[in-house]
């Protein structure tokens, strides 16, 4: 197991609820499935693979991620700071929104390549580091409707070192392999001596499934249509093809445990009220996602769901504040004190936590490969809200 009864039940004593729990075990066997896959294609040392950073912002899990192979996506200064300040070091590549003068001055010293996403943005880079390596963003939809990009009638007079595209959010093997259609097919009639196509994100994962295999993006299927597209397209094998996984990776590799702090009986649903709350995870109620959930008595033996049902309600005054939407199986005896486990909480939970109702960030702790358990992430101060108010207003 790779977050076995033993470990939870020292968490829970040690270091309490509400806590976000990951697996190192996970987290190098999702990279090592998407290496594997391009290995078995032949495409493993085309392959550059770039992990989002905004996806979970734990620099410590990132360390395993570089010792795995697979570089650092960046999208901010900010997330350069963290990791530099945490000593990961390593390949990294940015891919943010609208770049400044001075963010532009920035990634460029830090001689980290960067997705300039506007003719403005190329304009300048051109004229202030031309003997940097040039890569912007190219918005693929048939309605250019994406926030930043440049779009194809845009499209520079300019040989860039490579271009990178996005697919969108939560996508299909199908739909990204369209995209990396679209995308060679800009290689061959504009770009055709790019060093680098990177493909971005994007990569649908499934939180209701129940194994592994079901949740996870189809690698095999999506490396063997890409060899397909390579070989028919004609890209030559120097061209590199980046990717930048972020969900795939982290998702199924952290679990969120919480207390049942009471149970209030309703005729037809119990509310399960929790420390939990939505604003230490907006994401599942922002996308209105379920999540499977595990149910522990005190002893940490796991409990069987029933027909029975319950709402898992959070810890504030706010009348919506439910973990994440709608009704969950529960089971038959459950009381104050029971512990719930929710799975795939790794991507875009304790990353996103709302300040909101003044909620102090949970602690984030990690079971090590040889199942070990170390804090990764220490829990918030009742003061976090107002940590950098000043004792006396002062005067500018």
């Amino acid at each position: 197991m790779d977050f076995p009864n033993k470990q939870l039940k020292t968490i829970a004593r040690l270091e309490g609820t509400p806590v976000f729990v990951y697996s190192e075990a996970v987290i190098r066997r999702n990279v090592r499935r998407i290496l594997g896959a391009a290995d078995r294609y032949g495409l493993r040392e085309r392959i550059g693979l770039y992990a989002a950073y905004f996806c979970n912002s734990n620099p410590h899990l990132f360390r395993i991620v570089r010792e795995e192979g697979a570089g650092i996506l960046l999208q901010t200064k900010e997330e350069y700071v963290q990791l530099q300040q945490a000593g990961v070091r390593g390949n990294m590549t940015v891919s943010p929104a609208v770049l400044s003068d001075d963010e532009i001055d920035f990634w460029v010293k830090q001689n980290i390549p960067v997705n300039l996403s506007s003719l403005e943005e190329v304009r300048y880079f051109i004229s202030h580091h031309k003997e940097a390596p040039l890569s912007f963003r190219i918005d693929l939809t048939k309605e250019g409707k994406q926030r930043t990009a440049i779009k194809r009638y845009q499209l520079p007079a300019v040989a860039p070192h490579s271009f990178h595209v996005y697919a969108g959010t939560g996508s299909s093997c199908k739909k990204l392999l369209k995209n990396s259609r679209e995308a060679f097919k800009i290689f061959q009639d504009f770009f055709p001596n790019v060093q680098h196509i990177n493909l971005g994100g994007g990569f649908g994962f499934d939180y209701l499934a129940n194994t592994a295999d079901k949740k996870h993006f189809s690698w095999d299927q999506y490396f063997k249509g890409l060899k397909t597209q390579l070989e028919e397209y004609k890209i030559p094998k120097q061209v590199k093809i980046i990717l930048e996984p972020g969900r795939d990776i982290f998702a199924d590799a952290g679990r969120f445990l919480l207390s049942i702090k009471r149970i209030i009986a309703h005729r037809r649903n119990s509310k399960i009220a929790t420390d939990g709350s939505y604003v230490y995870v907006p994401s599942s109620t922002i996308r209105k996602r379920q999540h499977r959930v595990h149910f522990f008595g005190q002893d940490f033996k796991e409990m069987k769901v029933s027909a029975k049902r319950g709402f898992l309600s959070g810890c504030t005054t706010l009348s919506s504040d439910y973990v994440f939407p709608g009704s969950i199986a529960v089971p038959e005896k459950i009381s104050a004190g029971d512990f719930v486990f929710i799975e795939d909480m790794g991507a875009y939970a304790a990353t996103q936590h709302m300040e909101f109702l003044n909620k102090k960030p949970c602690s984030e702790v990690l079971i090590k490969a040889d199942g070990g358990v170390v804090r990764l992430t220490r829990r918030g101060d009742d003061n976090d809200k107002i940590r950098y108010l000043t004792n006396q207003p002062i005067q500018l």
